[in-house]
């Protein structure tokens, strides 16, 4: 649980993910040349139920995510969420040469797929090199569907109590809003603390 971390941990594992999420922003930035906002990351456990309403407004709101599993000395899924309202617009973004619909509507699942799988290696990649540990990753999935069973993708996270990295991105001139979320159980959340907690060693005494 997170109130077993340490202020110094939080502080890291939080800065960790912000670090992590926001090269993957860059990346997202050069492919629809344009800019992307980002939150400050927030960090939970909480049951699973309550972290899908957490995601929207309305909990029967129909999302599109891009998810990958991942595994190593801690696991769990990464996806990048947004509304299907939204998924065409951002192919379109990355695929500017594409005018007719469709064409786009025919490469929806294959683009959002390659961008999903760009961004998400992108963040996992930087987090896990930052603690100097190596994670593999499933190849990319894209799922439509309510928020808990967006929550609920590829059956990693099985536990009812999950912890999620949820930092929402924007952007402005494509009107595209989502967020990426990091998911895992409790179990691989002690594991990365205890990577979190070798990472910042040589610094606590500063503290």
């Amino acid at each position: 649980m997170l109130e077993s971390f340490s202020e110094l941990e939080t502080d890291a594992l939080t800065e960790l993910v912000n670090v992590s999420v926001s090269k993957a922003a860059v990346t997202l930035s050069k492919m629809v040349q344009g800019g992307v906002a980002l939150t400050v990351p927030k960090v939970h456990v909480v049951p699973r139920a309550s972290a899908a309403a957490a995601l929207t407004a309305r909990p029967d709101d129909q999302l599109v995510a891009v998810g990958e599993e991942f595994h190593g000395s801690f696991s769990g899924a990464a996806v990048m969420v947004f509304p299907v309202s939204n998924s065409l617009e951002l192919v379109r973004a990355v695929l500017p040469h594409m005018a007719d619909l469709d064409e786009i509507i025919e490469m929806e699942q294959e683009a959002l797929s390659e961008i999903g799988n760009i961004l998400i290696n992108s963040c996992l990649s930087t987090l896990a090199n930052m603690l100097h540990q190596r994670i593999t990753t499933s190849l990319p999935r894209v799922i439509y569907g309510a928020a808990l069973e967006i929550l609920t993708y590829g059956g990693t996270v099985e536990s009812d109590q999950v912890m999620v990295f949820h930092v929402d991105f924007t952007m402005k001139e494509r009107g595209i809003k989502g967020f990426i979320l990091i998911v895992m159980s409790v179990s691989s959340l002690m594991a990365l603390r205890q990577s979190v907690a070798a990472m910042i060693a040589p610094y606590a005494g500063q503290a």
